[in-house]
């Protein structure tokens, strides 16, 4: 079994700055964050299709055209986590990208991007989160709650404002109070 990776916390804190301004860019007022719009807003096209390979949440293609690509056939949660997903690849590692030929260059979501092994993968899950669940809101949401992260109906309705899996939510609660 391979050792999971995780953030620095200087990392953490600069991925953070780039998501605030970011939301400070497309005029964020309301939850859920609309991803979509935010791709808009970095001249990002999201298209959606049905994938073959189940597991394959989306890619995100660079060339001629940033363009995002969505599996159809997931849940709307886990599209909106693909796209911010997306979005932190485009931002943090465009650079990196896999190049399938000269006019093509793609980076991909798979079912081995949650796995905490690869830290191009990490820092993009690091930036969904951060966009999907923007930290100081969250806190505020948080403030004066007791929250079960096993069974809770805050944590359901938290995740429904916030347009995310209780899962993520859960994970997202559980890495800001440690």
């Amino acid at each position: 079994m391979r050792p999971k990776i995780w953030l620095k916390p200087t990392r953490a804190q600069e991925i953070r700055r780039i998501v605030e301004d970011l939301l400070l860019k497309v005029k964020f007022a309301e939850l859920p964050v609309p991803v979509e719009a935010v791709a808009k807003t970095l001249d990002i096209s999201v298209k959606f299709a049905p994938y073959s390979e189940g597991d394959l949440a989306g890619m995100l293609i660079l060339q001629p055209r940033p363009t995002i690509a969505v599996n159809s056939a997931h849940h709307r949660n886990r599209q909106r986590f693909t796209i911010a997903h997306e979005i932190g690849h485009f931002l943090l590692h465009k650079k990196e990208s896999i190049h399938i030929d000269e006019k093509m260059a793609v980076l991909y979501r798979d079912k081995n991007s949650s796995m905490a092994i690869n830290p191009q993968e990490v820092e993009a899950n690091h930036f969904a989160a951060e966009l999907l669940m923007p930290k100081r809101i969250l806190l505020k949401d948080l403030a004066n709650k007791q929250i079960d992260l096993e069974e809770d109906e805050i944590l359901l309705n938290l995740a429904k404002r916030y347009g995310v899996s209780q899962q993520a939510m859960a994970f997202r609660i559980a890495n800001i109070l440690s």
